[in-house]
């Protein structure tokens, strides 16, 4: 199991402080509401919705990563908190979407996450955006990762309306990423 906050407490400046370009792209036009980032690390995305007019939150597993979060986030630093994926501290139906930009990828109970993720969100519109990394896993070491299936998305209860993927390089190498975006079914 990764200890992210020894991670976090060793490398700070190591994560990245920038917003997803695919998670800005998507929740543009998604609209406004209460959202939800899981894995939020610094609290880039977070920002970067509520910028977009969002009520946006954020959890980590890592409480050095939502200090970092809330340090550099004073002006939304009640939106941070430390939470497990596998057992969120909000209310059923709370949210109208939720976004994983790379944090599932590295949770043990896959199932059990999209579970959860699917008891917070609204009936109505209840939505998801994910981002996992496929290939180039190497150039992470010492993370655990999982491969999340499109099965564990539909067993939770979720519909898959769009996928893509999206890669870069790196050090020679290519770095892939898969994108899904869901709706409660």
């Amino acid at each position: 199991m990764t200890d992210w906050d020894q991670l976090w407490t060793a490398e700070p400046g190591s994560f990245h402080h920038f917003p997803s370009e695919d998670l800005v792209r998507w929740a543009s036009g998604v609209g406004g509401g209460r959202v939800l980032e899981v894995g939020c690390g610094a609290g880039q995305n977070v920002r970067a919705l509520w910028k977009l007019g969002f009520e946006a939150y954020g959890v980590d597993v890592s409480s050095a990563a939502v200090i970092h979060a809330r340090t550099i986030n004073p002006e939304i630093h009640e939106f941070f908190q430390v939470a497990d994926v596998c057992s969120l501290p909000f209310a059923d139906g709370f949210f109208y979407a939720v976004a994983d930009v790379q944090c599932l990828q590295h949770v043990e109970d896959i199932a059990l996450a999209y579970k959860e993720i699917y008891r917070v969100l609204d009936d109505q519109c209840g939505r998801i955006f994910t981002m996992h990394l496929y290939a180039g896993q190497e150039h992470y070491p010492g993370l655990r990762f999982t491969n999340p299936h499109d099965d564990a998305l539909t067993d939770a209860g979720f519909k898959i309306v769009s996928r893509g993927g999206k890669s870069r390089s790196w050090d020679d190498e290519t770095v892939s990423w898969r994108l899904r975006v869901c709706e409660k079914a």
